[in-house]
């Protein structure tokens, strides 16, 4: 199949296949070419020609109900089968055809060759995509319908021939005979299917069919409504306007009309709004706020339809202009506040926009039918009609609304936040009532929860009932919500509370808020309580009451400031957010820049109420730890955007700024979007900070997401891609030079590190001007280089890159081979190849001390002394492991003044170096998805330790609290006299000791010398906790390890 290659663009493998389907189509072609020259000359020749239109009618109707039906009976059956058994069916069916083809049989034919040929191309082309996957099919379907334009010619100039030689009523045999020829093919293609898993696919369709939203009961009702209100409008503005016109002749008096009319609509929907909307729905609730409109309408209409003058129109219009967008507007949307998120997000648009705007549509074109006929006032007969409709499916609401919040309490989908008005019409106070009053605590506390910032007064017996119930989580939470309603919890109930100790914190601050004069000796005895919370928490409260210990109290709480313990320091804080004058502004001020993370998010809490500008530089400089940046980003958000940008912009000017504050900045810059954060973030990255590559452009998709880029933005990203492009394809080049030398070095895997990052960084970069796009998805398929996934993921990105985009980038998820990226590289950079040792030179000189020293390991290794003499060692920070490999080589670099310096004492070299140990590690199963540079970190903290043969490392039953990794002998591992397992060189135990701190499950016992690698806890969770890459490596593993348990 050498020959297709050459010939058309058909890659290894794809030959055999390609020819297959190349003559299925030519006969499938060729089938249709002669069946539909038969069927045509036998119609048109032997029957009524006049009928022939009614063939395409009947033609319409029958493949109506056959596509449905094949469908139905081929559904999970093979397709291959399935094009054999049928052709078998056409082509013998057409045989009998071709002798008793007479009066009625013709039209028969006519259908039944259609039906043929459009069953024929459905299947052709399902088969087609279960053969290749979009990405060939890009390349190879166009070809593959080549062959019909062949068959065309080849068959077509045959039909002549055939016909004299043979006579027309043989083409259907020839026709049978090409029908034959695919199911032959079919047959044929079959090893070359791709092998389709129906299985997911079904669960997927049944999933979406039973997660599908249907118009319940109630948004039917709904929908009703609102439609009604939309016929009802527009039937009433037509006869307003028409009355209007006919009463004021001149174009002038109609204009001050409708101005003195809108002007006094204006003002009634400004008192009912204001004055009248929040008293009618918090007294009477959802019902008459949804009666009044219609009734009004109602009311008013039959007063036109008796006299029909402008006074009695301007009653409904009147009502409509005023009611509908204050009282009614209102009641809507309290209307859809029950319902689901994701069902109003779907449902909402749907009756607002196109189920509404299609009845307002019918309503006008019903007006110009109906006008011609009856006169202007007769028209309110169909308003009264659709208002008592109205009428009637608003008392239908009322029922369906009481219900539908009854559910959404149930599934936590009510939120208070949607409602316009901060009133709780009567349904919604007995529906929380009703939650309250649930034997659920899960129920209670929601509804406490959604009653938070509204007024309590409805629920207050009921909420003081509960204060009293055996639940102390539901008391503790209603007592905290009484802090300003003494109808709740009354002050005497409040002392109670002051002595009962599980209380005690939320009532101590609640006696402060409330000032209770009775409150101060017990709050007082607090002062000396064991409890340092509860200390701070009544020194905090008597500074708002008359205590003759206030002073005491305020000396106590500036000790526990004091305090060593963070702890103890943060809750001192938190209770004095309120007061200035013990915790001042540059007290403030110390402790955001406190080291302590506790202690810093304490007064982070702090700074966000005090909105002072003059914090946010302090409030910034949290954003260096990963523990104190959510609450840093949260506080700076309380503050006026325009001033935390400036500031924001002010650090990231400095070219000195520490990396983890430039990496904060950075991610914080999401929530603070502005063209001088864009143009700043753009500018970093044309400034090469590699330190937060992917970081910025994390942060620009995120921006472009909330709103497009500026095109000037987009165009300079452009030239970002290209400059990441080419340094991606000289890490190609360089990783191509060092795997024809060493493929085991761990220099390969360094560079494969930094590749892996650089794909994400240009695949974001390049949809960035389409956002929407879920490059995340994408990048997770090309991770796990899903192959069923790719070919789809690919043929996108084709679709959405630029020319110049999609030839540097899609080549890296292709799957390709660094030799053959290399050539694309060569292609578009003149600069590549580069030669290793100019590769080598670089990266040592680099700023990433792990990868310095990687490479300077491979440089000596191989004897490139060449390399190390182009360095500037006095620029070369001298890392542990660079000093081991230097000492290792001493004998190659002895000569080398420059490099004498690095070179370490023989007591202090270790027996194994940073990098050997790291390259053991790596063969962990704990470790092995951890990068090697994060890797050595672990590698520093791994003790060396010897031990004799017949010596027990650890019993079964010891405290777990460290991991061995064999470097060399043998340990075994036994339950006493029973055997287990014998580990050698390389294995790894105690792995899940060290996650767990569970006892160990079996005895260990050294069977011969050895030396072994000991991780302790403490020194692993120290660095795990600094290190991300670290702790998302033991994640993943461990998930995998709980999803092969599951499987």
């Amino acid at each position: 199949m050498s020959f297709l290659s050459k010939i058309f663009d058909v890659k290894k493998g794809e030959g055999r296949p390609f020819l297959i389907l190349f003559i299925h189509f030519f006969c499938f072609t060729a089938m249709g070419i002669t069946a539909g020259s038969a069927r045509d000359a036998f119609f048109l020749s032997q029957f009524e020609k006049t009928f022939l239109p009614l063939m395409f009618v009947a033609i319409a109707i029958v493949m109506a109900g056959v596509i449905p039906f094949y469908t139905k009976i081929t559904r999970g059956k093979d397709l291959t089968t399935v094009i054999m058994f049928s052709a078998l069916i056409f082509a013998g069916s057409l045989i009998p055809f071709t002798f008793l083809l007479q009066d009625w049989l013709i039209p028969v034919l006519y259908i039944w060759v259609e039906i043929i040929i459009v069953l024929s191309i459905i299947q052709f082309w399902i088969l087609s995509g279960e053969v290749f996957d979009a990405r060939q099919a890009k390349r190879l379907f166009g070809l593959i319908s080549g062959s019909g334009a062949i068959a065309s010619m080849v068959i077509g100039s045959s039909i002549s021939p055939f016909v004299q030689a043979f006579g027309s009523d043989k083409l259907l045999l020839a026709t049978s005979f090409f029908i034959g020829a695919t199911a032959v093919t079919s047959t044929m293609i079959r090893p070359h299917r791709m092998l389709l898993d129906s299985g997911p696919a079904k669960s997927t369709a049944k999933h979406k069919e039973k997660s599908k939203i249907k118009f319940d009961g109630y948004l039917v009702a709904l929908t009703i409504v609102i439609c009604s209100m939309a016929f009802v409008s527009k039937y009433v503005d037509y006869q307003f306007k028409i009355i209007a016109s006919n009463t004021y002749q001149t174009q002038d008096e109609l204009v001050s009309f409708f101005g003195m009319f809108y002007a006094v609509t204006g003002a009634a929907a400004f008192i009912v709004q204001f004055f009248l909307t929040g008293r009618i729905l918090s007294r009477f609730g959802v019902l008459i706020g949804m009666l009044i409109l219609p009734l009004a309408l109602f009311a008013g209409s039959i007063g036109f339809l008796m006299i029909p003058v402008l006074a009695a129109i301007f009653i409904p219009k009147f009502a409509d202009q005023v009611f509908k967008f204050t009282v009614n507007n209102t009641t809507v949307q309290l209307l859809w506040l029950p319902i689901p998120p994701k069902t109003k997000k779907e449902k909402k648009p749907v009756i607002d926009g196109t189920i509404k705007a299609f009845i307002e549509g019918f309503a006008g074109l019903s007006i110009f039918i109906v006008a011609k006929w009856v006169p202007l006032n007769f028209l309110s007969i169909a308003v009264l009609i659709v208002a008592g409709v109205w009428i009637v499916y608003t008392f239908k609401i009322k029922t369906g609304y009481v219900a539908a919040l009854q559910k959404a309490i149930e599934k936590r989908q009510l939120n208070f936040e949607e409602l316009e008005v901060d009133v709780a019409d009567s349904a919604m106070v007995a529906t929380i009532e009703k939650a309250l009053r649930a034997e659920e605590e899960v129920k209670q506390l929601f509804a406490l929860e959604l009653i938070e910032d509204i007024s309590l007064s409805p629920w207050a017996k009921t909420l003081n009932e509960l204060f009293h119930g055996e639940n102390h989580e539901v008391s503790k939470t209603i007592l905290k919500l009484s802090a300003d309603n003494s109808k709740v919890v009354s002050d005497d109930e409040l002392m109670e509370a002051l002595q009962n100790h599980d209380f005690a914190d939320i009532a101590i601050n609640i006696a402060g808020i409330r000032k209770l004069a009775s409150a101060v000796p017990i709050v007082e005895a607090y002062l000396l309580d064991e409890d340092p919370e509860l200390q701070i928490t009544a020194a905090a409260a008597l500074q708002f009451m008359e205590s003759e210990k206030a002073e005491e109290a305020r000396e106590l709480i500036q000790g526990k400031m004091s305090s060593k313990d963070p702890k103890i320091q943060a809750m001192a804080i938190k209770y004095l957010s309120d007061q200035n004058n013990i915790l001042t502004h540059n007290l403030l001020l110390k402790f955001l820049k406190d080291p302590s993370e506790i202690t810093s998010n304490s007064a982070l809490v702090v700074a966000a109420k005090r909105k002072n500008d003059e914090l946010i530089p302090a409030i910034i400089t949290n954003l260096d730890n990963p523990k104190t940046l959510p609450t840093a980003r949260d506080t700076l958000q309380q503050f006026s955007e325009e001033t935390v940008i400036s500031e924001l912009m002010t650090v990231l000017a400095d070219e000195k700024i520490d990396q983890n504050l430039l990496r904060g900045i950075v991610v914080t810059s999401k929530v603070f979007r502005s063209d001088e954060m864009i143009d700043d973030l753009i500018g970093l990255l044309e400034r090469n900070d590699k330190r937060v590559i992917s970081d910025i452009i994390d942060t620009l998709l995120s921006m472009a997401r909330q709103d497009p880029l500026a095109e000037e933005y987009a165009d300079r990203l452009k030239l970002e891609v290209k400059k990441i492009s080419k340094h991606t394809y000289r890490l190609i080049d360089f990783l191509n030079s060092v795997e024809r030398v060493d493929k085991e070095h761990t220099l390969n895997e360094v560079i494969q590190h930094e590749l892996s990052k650089q794909v994400p960084n240009l695949l974001k970069l390049g949809i960035i001007d389409t956002p929407a796009t879920p490059v995340e998805s994408y990048l997770q398929t090309i991770k796990k280089q899903d192959q069923r996934q790719m070919p789809f993921v690919l043929e996108v990105l084709d679709n959405i890159f630029e020319r110049e985009e999609k030839e540097l980038i899609t080549p890296f998820v292709e799957g390709l081979t660094t030799e053959e990226l290399s050539k694309i590289g060569e292609k578009y950079f003149n600069e590549i190849p580069i030669s290793l040792e100019k590769h080598l030179s670089i990266m040592i000189s680099g700023d990433k001390e792990w990868a310095s020293a990687v490479a300077t390991d491979f440089t000596l290794k191989h004897n490139r002394t060449n390399v190390l003499k182009n360095i500037d060692w006095d620029k070369i920070v001298g890392s542990l492991a660079l000093k081991e490999i230097i000492s290792k080589y001493d004998d190659i670099v002895r000569d080398n003044n420059q490099l004498q310096k690095f070179k370490l004492n023989k007591e202090e070299l270790a027996m194994y170096s940073t990098l050997e140990k790291t390259i053991l590690l790596k063969t962990v199963n704990l470790f092995q998805t951890i990068p090697t540079e994060d890797l050595s970190k672990v590698a520093q903290i791994a003790e060396e330790e010897q031990f004799n043969a017949n010596i027990p490392l650890f019993a079964e039953g010891d405290f777990g609290d460290s991991l061995y990794i064999i470097v060399d002998g043998d340990i075994k591992i036994h339950k006493g006299d029973r055997h287990i397992a014998l580990l050698g060189k390389g294995a790894c135990l105690g792995e899940m000791a060290l996650l767990d701190q569970e006892p160990r499950s079996a005895d260990a016992t050294l069977e011969t010398d050895a030396t072994l690698l000991k991780i302790t806890q403490e020194d692993f969770y120290e660095i795990m906790s600094s290190n991300m890459e670290i702790m998302q490596g033991i994640v993943k593993l461990l998930t995998g390890r709980l999803r092969d348990a599951i499987n």
